[in-house]
């Protein structure tokens, strides 16, 4: 489950500007319209500022065992 979260992410937050917090991260995927498990799923990003769409993928995989 962890892989399609970190993959299905990106569709939410394609409008992005870089670099994001994980707040960032997370209040883009609420407005794009990500389902509950995507928001719980982000809320255990680090607390860090991501460069690129793929770190917050990445962060993503680690963080739910992908």
């Amino acid at each position: 489950m962890g892989r399609a979260l970190a993959i299905d992410i990106q569709k939410y937050i394609k409008d992005l500007d870089y670099p994001a917090t994980r707040d960032d991260v997370l209040r883009m995927a609420e407005k794009s319209g990500a389902d509950e498990e995507m928001r719980e799923a982000l809320k255990s990003l680090p607390r860090v500022d991501f460069e690129t769409p793929a770190e917050v993928s990445a962060a993503l995989s680690a963080e739910t065992g992908a």
